[in-house]
């Protein structure tokens, strides 16, 4: 009834650890702020500064577990048969990583890898090829990450931490709507809208990729997680 299967069916204690919903912390607000000032909407000025409403929603949140993928297929811990079906091992940090969960850009990656992996972290994003600036990674040194990081071993690793060893990218964004009414006689009014979709127009990245199969994209990143600025108009007429 799944595709997903167990990396061992006799211990399913080799995958426990933290869910891929998994937060530390989220915060969400919504205000709506109505101007005190010239409700009674006299004259020019009564009109032009009265009748205004202010509605921002915020929110905010650290990221969530970032699977590192394999090159095992869950073999390793003798699971099922990660080809066919999709499995949820996790590489192993040889060490504790303290990088943070941030984006930089310029990150040139290593080249040269002492191992032998070839280059870690170099593939160019964001469609400027060959510009430094374009290259935007989780890591300020590729290289020396991925020297922490290994496959799970059958009979050396016991557990290989649930959906992710590290935190993948928070986000914050905020959308806000802004009213105007107009009282234009006795009970006719018009009354102007805008509602604005990440009204800062910030940019937040999706998660990187984090896989032993693929290391020229070793911790790289090139898509928006979130939506571009979107900007809705509306007016109404009450009489």
């Amino acid at each position: 009834t799944s595709s997903i299967a167990a990396e061992d069916n006799w211990n399913l204690r080799e995958q426990y650890g933290l869910q891929g919903f998994d937060q530390k912390l989220i915060f969400n607000t919504f205000i709506v702020y109505n101007t005190p000032w010239f409700k009674d909407q006299r004259g020019i000025t009564g009109r032009a500064l009265g009748g205004w409403t202010f509605a921002p929603v915020v929110v905010a949140g650290t990221g969530q577990p970032l699977q590192c993928g394999t090159n095992n297929s869950g073999q390793n811990f003798g699971g099922e048969d990660g080809s066919n079906f999709t499995d949820s091992e996790s590489c192993i940090f040889t060490s504790k990583y303290t990088g943070g969960s941030h984006t930089h850009r310029g990150i040139a990656g290593t080249t040269v890898d002492p191992l032998g992996d070839g280059a870690i972290g170099t593939s160019t994003k964001g469609g400027l090829t060959g510009a430094p600036s374009a290259q935007i990674n989780m890591f300020t040194n590729p290289g020396a990450i991925w020297d922490t990081v290994r496959p799970a071993i059958l009979g050396l690793d016991t557990n290989d931490g649930g959906a992710g060893p590290i935190r993948g990218l928070g986000y914050v964004n905020m959308d806000l709507t802004v009213r105007k009414k107009l009282v234009v006689y006795e009970k006719f009014s018009l009354e102007a809208s805008g509602i604005f979709l990440n009204v800062m127009n910030h940019l937040d990245f999706s998660n990187p990729s984090l896989t032993l199969t693929s290391p020229g994209s070793w911790g790289t990143t090139k898509t928006q997680g979130n939506t571009p600025r979107q900007i809705e108009m509306g007016l109404r007429a009450s009489f």
